[in-house]
């Protein structure tokens, strides 16, 4: 074969296989070719080490998205919609007993106590020794009037405390105590509690409200009121200070939505303690005053009624 019958048998076949002519822009689309090859290689390499990676992952991260939008509705006020995005978690994790402990927490607040018991009940056969599951029971209880199992969760943790499994010894010899006030029983036995923690833990505003309001159903309304007057007034001068500090950004650089949280629940304690005072004052036939202190516990936001503990 001549050297001309080589060239067309060569031309033929690269004609045959669809080859591309040679020459400087065939050599450039060519080196971009490869070029690409190369990268959807080494994303291919990337994807099969990644992708289980994020397969786990998203989950987690859809879950933290959940979370985030169940705080932000949780802090503007939205109750109900910040429920409803725990929901979501709970249902991704049933047995996440903190998220159910916060589910609790929030249906406590926004009154839906049997539902609030179920997430409770939940979070403590998940886990039996959750400190902050039986304190939330304890209070959704008495909030549905079953003072007796109240009181069977504030000795638990008072069992705990003792072993150093839970919550001070102090705050659990208040909060038993205070149960078995608001379930009117035991009377004795609760200003021994609450004796013993204010002796350890010297003037508190909640536990002087504790044995101020025993006081004031054992029939002693001379030491009721000396308890309920101090009580009174390091409640409302902590509620001040906080309110001030607030207004004056001095309590640092966290969303001011949750020092507003805060604040609430400053107001409400102030609000209960006002409220019991009132009760003595009933009970001394003060009218005017026990007035003064129920206009209070309105202007804070709250009714004073036998709801308000």
């Amino acid at each position: 074969m001549t050297d001309h019958d080589n060239l067309s048998f060569s031309a033929d076949r690269s004609a045959a296989a669809g080859d591309l002519p040679t020459g400087p822009s065939t050599g450039r689309r060519r080196h971009r070719l490869a070029r690409l090859a190369g990268i959807l290689l080494v994303l291919l390499m990337v994807g099969l080490v990644v992708g289980p990676i994020a397969y786990v992952g998203l989950p987690r991260e859809i879950a933290r998205w959940h979370l985030a939008a169940a705080i932000e509705r949780r802090l503007n006020g939205d109750l109900d919609a910040a429920i409803r995005s725990l929901d979501h978690l709970i249902a991704q994790s049933p047995d996440n007993e903190e998220l159910l402990a916060e589910r609790a927490s929030w249906r406590l607040e926004n009154q839906q106590y049997a539902t609030a018991l179920a997430d409770a009940n939940r979070a403590l056969q998940i886990a039996p020794g959750d400190a902050r599951a039986l304190v939330l029971r304890s209070q959704i209880l008495q909030h549905l009037g079953r003072h007796s199992d109240a009181i069977q969760d504030w000795q638990q943790l008072v069992v705990m405390a003792e072993n150093g499994l839970a919550v001070s010894l102090t705050e659990a010899l208040n909060g038993r105590a205070y149960a078995r006030a608001l379930g009117g029983v035991e009377l004795k036995e609760a200003l021994d509690d609450v004796e013993e923690a204010l002796r350890r833990a010297g003037d508190n505003a909640a536990m002087l409200d504790t044995r101020g309001f025993i006081h004031c159903q054992l029939g002693s309304t001379a030491a009721a009121l000396a308890d309920l007057d101090k009580s009174v007034r390091l409640a409302e001068e902590g509620h001040e200070e906080y309110s001030r500090n607030l207004n004056n950004g001095r309590l640092g650089a966290v969303d001011p939505r949750e020092y507003e949280l805060g604040l609430k629940q400053l107001a409400e304690t102030v609000a209960v303690i006002r409220y019991h005072r009132a009760l003595v004052y009933a009970k001394l036939g003060k009218q005017e005053l026990q007035d003064q202190d129920e206009q209070r516990v309105r202007e804070l936001g709250f009714a004073p009624n036998q709801d308000l503990f």
